[in-house]
């Protein structure tokens, strides 16, 4: 029955899941910082209701919860996954499995055959999809259930056609049956170790066509095995301890991760070492032990709710299915979550009141603007604070709950009036367009405290810089943000808006990290220059301002461990290169101006992740809004104003 089925499952699952949830989150508030232990609550509300795939799904889409630490409740996505497919699938073999068979065009079809059709239909409609949005949206397709059903259904398939594959081998003399049992295990090891240790490499794709070789390998293994001569890879399969390892393996899953984690947020630089690999391991065995001896298998032995089967003959009039039609539609339903959880999420505006498409500015008046003026005392003066601030290494009250507000939000404001991937501040007063990603979002709050008078035309969309380059990079390839036709589309809509506005000021700012290890770095630098030679038809009365790339600093919620920012510094080093390419294309053009963010966040040799008491970042590379506001006055100072 649907109750005995679920019951099992329940027992199966249920008692090791909410231990392993209930230690992780209590681990979480005694070991790791107040931030970190509140995400990974609420990745626990998910696990505990098997919808961790959705949570990470929305998150691989999020395009501010992309630097989010991991959470070690993380590996829950694939036992969300599997819930999800025995949700959908009792209901559909009920449904396809009735006493009574199928009658079409006087042929018979058996439940086999019905349950073959189904299982396959579903299987190759999510392998399609798998390898679909695996090339389209990677980043959601690795969680999502439509593109993991396939990998469940195969088994199915497997276990219906097993009857009919060991008729047609039993004709065949056993010399030959045991060849084609063991070619089939030789070859689903070969597709294994080939995809595991050649093929498949980290940061390729994944699902999409290359989980073919694990998950058919697996099959030729099981089919290979079910032979009374067992093939000389399942023999070895069989030697101890391998049969005990698959005994705990679902305990080892449960606690191998969680304690890499924990492993990794306190001992960083130990963890990936030979010794730190070797605690680990015995850490994550012992726990599974446990886990196994005490949890998993006496809740697995229990009587609770066991009934004797009910033996139901042929001739018994088939019910209605109503328990199969409700798991089908709850399944079903689950599924539907999990395809709408991936929308568009690279949307970096958030409309405030009076939110209309007006997009005309027209032109702005004459500012007297001299850009350039980094000698003033209010620069001066907060290049002290950075340096000071570059020495702390703890963090008082203030600053740390000031972290816990700002931490993983957007520090973004609101618009006044919002177009298609644009947005304007104020009505009023000069104009400054800023173009970019969202690094041109997050000075946002700088420029309009240091221009409080003045209009701001905002035009962005999530990565899509402002370098006019005919390739997509890294993100957009990951499905991070918009992708390459959509942001060159905004980027030359943009070009063109602010070239009839003639705004007094133009900004410009993008995430340009992902050059540093691309081949393409002189397209790219191309790219910087073909977009100012658009803006030079403006020149004098426009000023371009180049906002340099910012360094990049670890999440406050990896690297804080109680008050302490020791490990939260950054070194400019990394990201140097870049803005001495923005810097060398601001001075091959007149009217073009450079401001080194390194000056604004870095001391010698460190950029430290809190100054004067404020986070910089509200992920790795975003600007908290308290921040960027503090900014404004070395702003203002900067434009000679």
């Amino acid at each position: 029955s649907f109750t005995q089925f679920y019951l099992r499952r329940a027992k199966r699952i249920l008692p090791a899941s909410i231990v392993t949830i209930l230690v992780v989150v209590l681990a979480s508030e005694l070991l790791l910082n107040s931030v970190r232990s509140t995400n990974i609550r609420t990745d626990a509300f998910w696990a505990l209701g098997f919808s961790a795939n959705i949570n990470f799904i929305r998150q691989s889409t999020d395009y501010f919860a992309s630097s989010q630490a991991v959470s070690p409740l993380q590996h829950f996505w694939s036992l969300a996954v599997e819930e999800q497919f025995y949700l959908l699938w009792p209901g559909l073999f009920l449904l396809a499995a009735r006493q009574r068979g199928t009658v079409l065009r006087r042929t018979w079809i058996t439940a086999n055959k019905r349950m073959f059709a189904v299982a396959g239909s579903i299987s190759a409609l999510s392998l399609l999809w798998s390898i679909s949005s695996t090339s389209s949206n990677p980043s959601s397709a690795y969680f999502s259930t439509l593109t993991r059903l396939w990998e469940l259904g195969f088994g199915v398939l497997l276990s219906v056609l097993t009857p009919r594959l060991a008729t047609e081998l039993d004709k065949l003399l056993p010399e030959k049956r045991n060849r084609i049992r063991a070619a089939a295990s030789w070859g689903g090891l070969a597709l294994i170790l080939l995809g595991a240790c050649v093929i498949i490499k980290p940061g390729d794709p994944f699902p999409g066509w290359l989980a073919l070789l694990p998950v058919l390998g697996a099959v030729g293994l099981i089919f290979g095995g079910q032979g009374d001569a067992q093939p000389l890879p399942n023999r070895l399969l069989a030697l101890r301890p391998l049969p005990f390892i698959g005994l705990i393996s679902f305990s080892l899953y449960l606690w191998h991760w969680p304690i890499h984690v924990f492993g990794d947020a306190l001992y960083p630089d130990s963890v990936n070492t030979a010794m730190g690999k070797a605690i680990q391991l015995a850490v994550i065995a012992a726990f599974s032990l446990v886990s196994y001896r005490f949890i998993e298998r006496p809740a697995r032995a229990s009587r609770f709710g066991i009934r004797e089967p009910i033996v139901k003959l042929d001739s018994d009039p088939p019910r209605f299915p109503r328990s199969a039609i409700a798991a089908a539609c709850i399944g079903a339903v689950f599924l539907f979550m999990v395809a709408s959880s991936a929308g568009d999420r690279a949307d970096l505006y958030e409309a405030g009141p009076g939110t209309q498409t007006d997009i005309s500015g027209g032109p702005s008046s004459s500012v007297p603007i001299n850009p350039g003026n980094t000698s003033g005392p209010t620069l001066a003066a907060w290049q002290q604070t950075v340096n000071s601030s570059a020495l702390r290494a703890t963090v008082g009250p203030a600053a740390l709950d000031l972290i816990n507000e700002t931490a993983g939000k957007r520090g973004f404001i609101k618009c006044d009036r919002k177009i298609p991937k644009g947005c304007f501040i104020g009505s009023t007063g000069p104009t400054v367009a800023v173009l970019g990603d969202s690094h041109s979002q997050m000075i946002l709050p700088m420029i309009r405290s240091a221009l409080p008078d003045w209009q701001i035309h905002s035009y962005a969309a999530g990565n899509c810089g402002w370098a006019l380059i005919d390739f997509a990079n890294p993100g957009q390839e990951r499905g991070n943000g918009v992708d390459e036709e959509e942001c060159t589309d905004i980027r030359t809509t943009s070009i063109a808006a602010i070239l009839q506005e003639k705004p007094a000021i133009i900004m410009l700012a993008e995430n340009s990290r992902w050059v540093i290890n691309d081949s393409r770095k002189q397209e790219w630098v191309d790219g910087l220059n073909a977009t100012i030679r658009e803006f030079e038809a403006l020149s004098p009365d426009t000023k371009i301002v180049i906002f340099g790339e910012v360094p990049r600093a670890g999440p406050l919620e990896s690297c804080l461990s109680g008050t302490s920012i020791a490990r939260c510094s950054s070194n400019p080093e990394a990201s140097r290169w870049l803005r001495d390419q923005q810097r060398t294309v601001a001075g091959g053009h007149p009217d073009v101006s450079f401001i080194d963010s390194e000056q604004l966040l870095c001391a010698s040799t460190s950029c430290p992740a809190v100054i004067d008491d404020i986070p910089v970042y509200s992920d790795s590379q975003h600007f908290t809004m308290q921040f960027a506001e503090r900014l404004g006055p070395i702003f203002r100072e900067y434009l000679g104003l």
